[in-house]
Parts: structure tokens; C-alpha cells; sequence
């Protein structure tokens, strides 16, 4: 996530406050039909709301959607998180500004929430392959969470599914899923975990990376761990150019992938105050995603 304010005046950059809250944080498939049973139990999406019957608006989605699925992971309606993840794309998506972008926003959140929709293979914890195909082992962190996995060529001419998803729950403990054998890299990843009294509120921290966030490499028999490191950091920087203050905020994971942080499907925003001579506030207020 990338965040930039700019004000104008000649500000001397004293101190810089900024707080940031950090929490450790349809069915189908491409040949149209499910492979994972839910022992987790991912609860049916109460959330989500299936498309509008407008043909025009689902192909129009379906074809924007080619250009977001090199990076993104189609969501799944069994699987109740992934509606705060469209949510937070109405915040967040890659799509231009201009006149044509709230109709193609539309169409491709209706795609997602569409039960006909192109998915990845479901594998949970109860994921018995099928078909004679060989499985390996993966090792998940204890925190909720799914991951979007994607094989290479060699794997896929060997059987593989050009398009895995995995999904565990929250135990506090560690658990394995088996997933079909292959290598693999890791595009997308979503880390969940409830806050509040009665576990109202919903954490969620995603990361992107196209060239591949973690490998796996799965061979029938053996294990392998899903190293991903729920721990955020954040970086901020100034600049001072004719007079003006340039400010950005970033935030990423260890291994350096972008990462956003969101609350029931709301982007956690830093706020920033800045302090003049004297010791007297000349700005303060939040960031907000460009």
C-alpha cells in the first residue's frame, strides 16, 4: 500500500508523530467443478451478493478481469473473508479515475460475487485430491489465512492445476494441508484475524507480489512450509522540493511485499501530525491511498 500527502508552505519539519495500528495478523474451478470439501467450514457468504442478471455488466467483468487476475485471485463464495476483500477493493483497485471507472468497478466486483465465475482449485484441511493425482504437504501459519498459488509449466503439463487457493482457520495452533503436487508461486496473500468482545471485528492484512510472494514446491510425501510472516513494517519519508513537503507511507513484510492493512474490509489509515517551530502543530490529519 503506497500513501502520499503533499502540502504546500515552508514548513520546518520538526518532529513527525504517526500512529499505526499493527495486528500480527462459487465453487469451481477451471474445469468447472470442486475439488475441497470445507472441514474448516468456511461459512456460506452471508456478505456477498451475487451478481445483477445484466449480461452486459458480466461480460464486461469477465473481460476486465483477464488483465486483474495476473495479480489478483478470483474470490470464492464459500469462503465468508473474501467479501471484505471486494470491499476493500472499492477503495483500493488499480482502476483509472475518469468517467468509465465507476461502471467498470461494477462489473468486475458483480464477476467476482458471481457463482459461475472462473476459480482456482479450493484446497482446505479435509482436501483429498482426487483423481489419482499425488499430493504434498504444506505447513500454514497458525494465524487465518488463504493464499493464491499458481503453477509453472513443467508442473502443469505433469497434471497440476494451473490455479490453486488454499484456506485454513484461526486455531492458535499449527496445522497441514495436502495440495495437489507441483511448484508453485505464491501471487496473493491474505492473513485474518477477529478482534473485539465477541469477535466482531474483522482483521486483514493482503500482500501482491506478480513474480511471486513465496515458491513452494510440493513433492507427494514430503512437507513444506508456507513461510509467510505476518509481522508488518512501515516506512515513511519526506521531502522538501521549491518550497513544498512531499510525504509517502508504505507498508510491507519482511521479504519487502507490498502490504495493506484493513479492518472489516476498510483500509487502516496512519494518522500524521506535524510540528513547526516551536514545537507548534502546522498539520496534522490522515493519509489516504493513491
Amino acid at each position: 500500500m503506497s500513501i502520499e500527502i503533499r502540502r504546500i508552505g515552508p514548513l520546518v519539519l520538526s518532529a513527525m508523530v504517526m500512529a499505526m495500528l499493527v495486528v500480527a495478523c462459487g465453487p469451481g474451478n477451471e474445469s468447472g467443478d470442486s475439488s475441497g470439501a470445507v472441514q474448516d467450514k468456511p461459512q456460506g457468504n452471508e456478505r456477498a451478493v451475487t451478481a445483477p442478471a445484466d449480461p452486459q455488466i458480466l461480460a464486461e467483468g469477465k473481460t476486465a478481469w483477464r488483465s486483474c487476475a495476473k495479480c489478483h485471485c478470483a474470490t470464492d463464495l464459500r469462503i465468508k473473508e473474501d467479501e471484505d476483500w471486494v470491499v476493500l477493493n472499492e477503495e483500493t483497485s488499480c482502476i483509472e479515475s475518469g468517467k468509465p471507472a465507476p461502471r467498470l468497478r461494477k462489473s468486475i466486483i458483480s464477476y467476482l460475487r458471481h457463482p459461475g465465475t472462473l476459480r482456482p482449485v479450493l484446497v482446505t484441511r479435509d482436501f483429498k485430491g482426487g483423481g489419482g493425482k499425488k499430493t504434498g504437504k504444506i505447513l500454514v501459519p497458525a494465524t487465518g489465512g488463504s493464499a493464491y498459488l499458481r503453477a509453472d509449466r513443467e508442473s502443469i503439463k505433469k497434471g497440476a492445476p494451473t490455479m490453486v487457493r488454499l484456506y485454513w482457520g484461526e486455531t492458535g495452533e499449527e496445522k497441514t494441508l495436502a495440495a495437489p503436487a507441483g511448484k508453485y508461486n505464491v501471487i496473493n496473500f491474505w492473513l485474518y484475524r477477529g478482534g473485539g468482545k465477541q469477535g466482531e471485528e474483522r482483521w486483514m492484512v493482503t500482500g501482491t507480489n506478480v513474480d511471486g510472494c513465496a515458491e513452494l514446491n510440493l513433492v507427494p510425501e514430503a512437507g513444506e512450509t508456507l513461510d509467510l510472516d505476518p509481522l508488518l513494517y512501515c516506512d515513511f519519508t519526506a521531502k522538501l522540493k521549491d518550497g513544498e513537503y512531499s510525504f509517502s507511507f508504505t507498508i510491507h513484510d519482511i521479504a519487502g511485499n507490498r502490504m495493506t492493512l484493513s479492518k472489516n474490509g476498510r483500509v487502516v489509515m496512519p494518522g500524521y501530525c506535524i510540528l513547526g517551530e516551536g514545537g507548534k502543530t502546522v498539520a496534522e490529519g490522515r493519509f489516504g491511498v493513491i
